[in-house]
């Protein structure tokens, strides 16, 4: 079966720039932008790149594939599927680690007031926040931005590109509007549900012929 997929695939003309960006998300291990893959392989457009991770994604749904192509951080990166992650965590001995239910709170907080200093955050959290930062900051999930103009110049703190690959989210503006999460409830920021909704599972449309 999968071998007459594969076959219906490789008449697709853009199937062959699918397996060479295949090769470099699969050596690269991180994100990997649009312009990077570009600069590499020169000839395609940006658009037929786009094209071509979309055939790539496709081909994986349709051949039942263990890992799919998310858009992370600004980049794109293979990911296996979220129902395997219970074995892969046993593979490499990983006791599953999510945030507290403090620490989401305070990044959420700090990715919606970002730049934000501790005493913002203290003040809508109402309790100290020194553990959940300390928490945030050794995950690399925040960052010292700069200081404040206030009293003291107090530290300034924004999120990473690790807190977007964290959540799944390709940039801030997939966040969900803050009224609609609850301060107690900001593990829906941790919900696979959520972050595989913030995907684009819409059919592969083929690029404009003389797009650049």
């Amino acid at each position: 079966m999968d071998f007459e997929i594969l076959q219906e695939f490789e008449k697709n003309e853009y199937f062959e720039l699918a397996k060479k960006i295949e090769a470099l998300l699969i050596a690269a291990g991180e994100p990997i932008s649009l312009g990077k893959i570009k600069g590499i392989l020169k000839d395609p457009t940006v658009k037929e790149i786009k094209y071509a991770l979309e055939i790539l994604n496709a081909f994986y749904d349709q051949t039942k594939r263990s890992f799919h192509i998310l858009e992370i951080a600004g980049g794109y990166q293979i990911y296996t599927r979220p129902e395997h992650s219970e074995n892969i965590s046993k593979l490499f001995n990983i006791r599953e680690s999510k945030l507290t239910q403090s620490a989401l709170e305070t990044a959420a907080i700090v990715a919606y007031k970002q730049p934000t200093t501790k005493s913002e955050i203290e003040e809508i959290r109402g309790v100290s926040s020194d553990s959940p930062l300390k928490t945030l900051m050794d995950r690399n999930l925040i960052k010292i931005t700069g200081r404040g103009e206030g009293p003291g110049r107090p530290v300034l703190y924004g999120t990473t590109n690790e807190f977007l690959r964290y959540f799944q989210l390709n940039s801030l503006s997939q966040l969900p509007p803050m009224e609609e999460i609850s301060l107690f409830n900001y593990d829906q920021l941790n919900s696979e549900d959520y972050s595989e909704d913030t995907q684009d599972e819409a059919s592969p449309q083929p690029p404009p012929e003389n797009d650049e």
